[in-house]
């Protein structure tokens, strides 16, 4: 016949052996919802980011085009304008440039053709509009860049004689790397599904450019339906939260992407992190438990 104590041990060890597995369970449970809490958590501050840069964007398109209407309202430049000269507006128009920030400034007479730079402008109706004598702004995208243009007409005696485009590179390394450290996270813009400029470098130390983007679900929704693209994707073995957002012109159609993304790591440094608080209590508990029931 077993004796008390005898019972009473195989009761100790069996309540042990309950309560670290329960104890086992609870942390495994605890580490999940942790985890799944901090996800949606991340998620929800990646929004926040990609909110962060398109408010970004559009102050620097309201900025531009109040700098716009300045040179309407510039004797100067229209005196320049309506009488030909050149020369005297490419000089005029690049110290207007250094001292509004600006990467560069055309000028376009009343028939839309570029003084300054000679770009086409046939395809953009933010021109044809200026030249009706109403402002407005539009994106402007070539192999190589992702460019914010502002632009405004120019009167004179009543009537329209041309205008002015102002222009702001959105993707020049400087503005990529002020997004970067804005945003505290990787990013990279598209002029279509190319690579123009971006954060994320090689083990050169070089910028990744030059590459498409070769998915054709991302591009379905971002190119295609001119929508929000956001999931987790494994990038060079690395599992990292992304988003991709179009860069529409004036008349709604997609002209590239910008894209976000953060490493999943840093969910998991916080799961950690937070874990070590939860993990201690919790067996702290179980050992006061059974320090009760030993006695």
């Amino acid at each position: 016949m077993l004796s008390n104590t005898s019972i009473k041990r195989k009761m100790i060890i069996g309540l042990l052996t309950g309560f670290a597995l329960f104890a086992v369970v609870m942390l495994f449970m605890t580490g999940v919802l942790l985890s799944n809490a901090l996800t949606g958590y991340f998620e929800r501050e990646f929004s926040k980011k990609m909110d962060t840069l398109n408010e970004e964007i559009e102050s620097s398109g309201t900025a531009t085009r109040a700098i716009a209407r300045w040179f309407d309202e510039s004797a100067c430049f229209t005196t320049y304008l309506q009488s030909g000269a050149v020369g005297d507006l490419e000089n005029a128009g690049a110290l207007a440039a250094k001292a509004f920030g600006l990467d560069g400034i055309d000028f376009f007479d009343d028939k839309g053709n570029s003084l300054i730079d000679h770009t086409d402008y046939s395809a953009y109706p933010v021109i044809q509009a200026a030249l009706k004598g109403m402002g407005g702004s539009d994106m402007i995208v070539t192999d190589e860049t992702v460019t914010l243009v502002a632009v405004s007409p120019i009167h004179a005696a009543g009537r329209v004689i041309g205008g002015v485009a102002l222009k702001k590179t959105l993707s020049s390394p400087e503005m990529v790397a002020f997004y970067g450290r804005l945003l505290d996270c990787d990013v990279t813009f598209f002029c279509g599904t190319k690579r123009v400029q971006t954060t994320i470098v090689n083990k050169e130390g070089k910028a990744i450019v030059g590459t498409l983007l070769n998915n054709k679900a991302i591009e379905d929704v971002v190119i295609g339906k001119a929508e929000i693209y956001k999931g987790q994707n494994m990038i060079n073995g690395q599992r990292y939260a992304t988003m991709y957002r179009p860069l529409t012109r004036a008349d709604g159609s997609v002209a590239g992407m910008v894209f976000l993304r953060n490493p999943h790591s840093k969910i998991m440094v916080k799961s950690v992190g937070l874990f070590k608080y939860i993990a201690p209590a919790t067996l702290s508990l179980l050992a006061r438990l059974l320090a009760r029931l030993s006695s």
